[in-house]
């Protein structure tokens, strides 16, 4: 089932996508200057993202993260996003259950 975060507001620090576990089997990450106005790339990954390491979002596009393991699933609480001061991204995802 399709289901949406709300507005994720970046504080220059890594947060999890979701403060509980969520088994999902594709995450979309989207930076839309015609809702927001980014300054800044983002980066997705794991607990170790940081300004130089994770896959990279750019200021009005959109990455879909999908499964890397025989599961098919992975835990929206283990993804991270590193989110520049006063950006913002818009989060949808698969959940499985």
């Amino acid at each position: 089932m399709l289901h949406q975060l709300p507005d994720v507001t970046g504080t220059g620090a890594a947060v999890a996508l979701s403060a509980t576990p969520v088994r999902v089997n594709w995450v979309k990450i989207q930076t839309n200057s015609k809702v927001h106005t980014n300054s800044s790339v983002v980066r997705v990954g794991d607990a170790s993202v940081s300004a130089t390491q994770g896959m990279v979002v750019d200021v009005n596009d959109s990455k879909d993260v999908n499964p890397a393991s025989a599961t098919n699933t992975f835990d929206l609480s283990q993804t991270y996003a590193l989110i520049q001061t006063g950006d913002v991204i818009q989060v949808s995802y698969n959940q499985v259950v």
